[in-house]
């Protein structure tokens, strides 16, 4: 291909101008003839009758030819990558099955119809894309080869199952309906076509949650057929899935929105769970992690101006602000602490509390679910005060400092830890010599999990040091108060009635027993319940449980709006100036036990 034949973009008359692909429709659809089009100009206001193409670019670079023929010169040559160019071959056969006397039908496909070279260009189209797929005809879902269903017919009786959902809510007759809908769940669709769709790349990208909620979504099948989402949306409801895969996870958010689509009330809440299942989404640039979701919160990321010249660090640190600003919401503070890892960006810079959209880091990611799902209220249900400075780079809190962080802090817990059924542990020699005639306590694990080694040493490190009795009884009453809360849940935080017996042990027998009962209740093996994270002490003999960034000297503060507590890092220098460090689980605080009686007692905390 000479330079002569690149085709080479004119600009757009106005900036509410679009491009359209004109695809031409080939007489045979056996023709070995390659893709051929126009590229025409229509106004985004008042634009014909066209499809909107939703797929993913996956990396792959631009090798196959599309003609795109210029008045006056003739045909010249844009690449576009194969994912691309197999759907709309795909997507031509469709439509020349459905629309027999049609000669061409207009596609918007991001790649083919906006300028990649030029920035300027990007921004304003890249601003106007929730706009386009709402104004499609129908937006046309291709989830590759590998994924896509073979034919439609494998899923189409899809449509039966939709009345399963409904009457499921009869408890009289749960269990038969259970077994009834994964008896026809395997009759009606083949299993493997289900499977792989899941699996399909499509859902852990960004960009296409805005593109894919639209009421005519179809999937585009391997025989160029059409299934309308609405009709696999039934299915995905009644069969059975992993959540713990990321492909999963989602899909399950595409389907929530594609059922929301259309409702006032928009959707997607910037400061929610959804963000953390945003977040582990991909996208190829790392400012779309932020302009992707404009149209699904137009109250507050839809005020951003796109520009993709604009700094990657600013345009995150405006989004976190947006966020607690305009929800009134400081949810979005649990996730500033996850690795920065976006390369070229001044992290040293910015704001302790911007969230790294485009992080790397999965840390955060279902390791400390009790952040998100467990039910507290530390600062005892009161509503955020909050005010950001001038420069929009500190926020002051209000809230309560209820401990200060020792040099008693135990290594990082892993994920997972292996353990083998049968066999037992007891506690080290020296933490048994603090047990003196108490009743040696086992473990039923592996003495070589990684995660009891470190429990050990943290115990061994607290029966080692030279206090009294009294203390290091308050400092292990403390620790099972804490195990126990994360072990059981927020429900029961306080010791009771139902507590089993063998936990009512002394000093650090009863911490033992913990783990021990832990350990019966999962058939004998350890579970790993302190993840990705490091026990602690405050210097009042407190114990807490926080992000693996805690270090001796940090405070431990209850803040107006959060349900758990935080740990702020003091910065030096600055009186009642703070760095933000995490979230924590603080014993005797979960249920709002430490909180001010009055709000003339909350302090004022700079965070920066």
């Amino acid at each position: 291909m000479t330079s002569r034949d690149v085709y080479r973009y004119q600009g757009l008359s106005s900036p509410r101008s679009i491009r359209l692909m004109v695809l031409h429709q080939n007489a045979n659809l056996n023709s070995a003839q390659g893709l051929t089009c126009d590229l025409i100009e229509a106004s985004a206001d008042a634009p014909p009758s066209y499809f909107a193409l939703s797929y993913t670019w996956g990396g792959e670079l631009p090798s196959e030819p599309l003609i795109i023929q210029i008045p006056c010169t003739g045909a010249t040559r844009l690449l576009i990558t194969p994912n691309c160019a197999m759907a709309l071959s795909l997507l031509q056969r469709s439509m020349k099955r459905r629309f027999k006397t049609r000669r061409h039908i207009s596609v918007w496909v991001d790649a083919i119809c906006i300028d990649q070279s030029k920035t300027e260009e990007r921004s304003i189209q890249v601003a106007m894309m929730a706009e386009i797929y709402d104004r499609a005809k129908r937006v046309i879902v291709w989830l590759g080869e590998n994924y896509a269903p073979k034919s439609w017919n494998s899923l189409a009786v899809s449509k039966p199952l939709s009345m399963l959902p409904r009457i499921e809510y009869d408890h009289n007759h749960g269990q038969d309906l259970s077994a009834a809908r994964r008896r026809y769940q395997y009759i009606v669709c083949n299993e493997t076509t289900l499977h792989r769709l899941r699996l399909a790349p499509y859902w852990t990208r960004v960009w296409t949650l805005q593109e894919f909620a639209h009421k005519t979504a179809a999937i585009l099948c391997c025989d160029s057929h059409l299934l309308l989402f609405a009709n696999l949306a039934h299915l995905l409801a009644v069969a059975s899935k992993d959540e713990t895969m990321p492909t999963q996870q989602g899909l399950d958010l595409h389907v929530n929105l594609y059922k929301c689509q259309g409702t006032t009330d928009r959707p997607f809440r910037a400061a929610t769970n959804q963000l953390r299942r945003v977040l582990s989404m991909k996208a190829s640039e790392p400012r779309d992690k932020i302009y992707a979701l404009r149209a699904l919160s137009p109250g507050v990321l839809g005020k951003m101006r796109v520009n993709c010249q604009q700094p990657i660090g600013e345009v995150f640190h405006e989004a976190t602000r947006l966020m607690v600003e305009e929800e009134g919401s400081l949810r979005v503070l649990y996730f500033a602490n996850r690795a920065k890892t976006t390369v070229g960006v001044p992290w040293d810079k910015l704001p302790s509390w911007t969230v790294d959209f485009a992080t790397e880091d999965a840390e955060m990611r279902g390791s400390h679910k009790y952040y998100y799902k467990s039910l507290c209220a530390v600062s005892g249900g009161s509503k955020p005060i909050l005010e950001f400075s001038r420069d929009g780079k500190s926020i002051h809190l209000r809230g309560v400092h209820v401990g200060r962080v020792t040099g008693l802090v135990s290594d990082i817990f892993p994920a997972s830890s292996k353990c083998m059924k049968g066999t037992g542990c007891v506690l080290d020699n020296k933490i048994k010599d603090e047990m003196e005639g108490e009743p040696e306590q086992t473990f039923q694990h592996d003495c070589q999990s990684r995660y009891l080694d470190i429990l050990g040493n943290f115990l061994k490190d607290v029966a080692c040091l030279n206090k009294p009795d009294s203390q290091i009884y308050k400092m292990s009453s403390s620790l099972c108060r804490l195990l126990w809360w994360i072990i059981q849940g927020p429900k029961e935080s306080e010791w009771s009635s139902s507590t089993p017996s063998s936990l009512t042990g002394q000093g650090m027998t009863a911490v033992s027993s913990v783990v021990e009962w832990d350990s019966r209740h999962f058939g004998s093996q350890c579970r790993v319940a302190l993840r990705v994270g490091r026990l602690f002490f405050t210097s009042d003999q407190i114990a807490g449980f926080a992000v693996t960034s805690v270090r001796e000297g940090d405070v431990v503060c209850l803040i107006a709006g959060l349900d758990h507590p935080f740990i702020l890092r003091p910065r030096k220098g600055g009186y009642g100036s703070y760095t933000l460090v995490g979230p924590t689980v603080f014993a005797g605080a979960m249920g709002g036990e430490m909180w001010a009686a009055n709000e003339n007692e909350l302090e004022n905390f700079e965070v920066i």
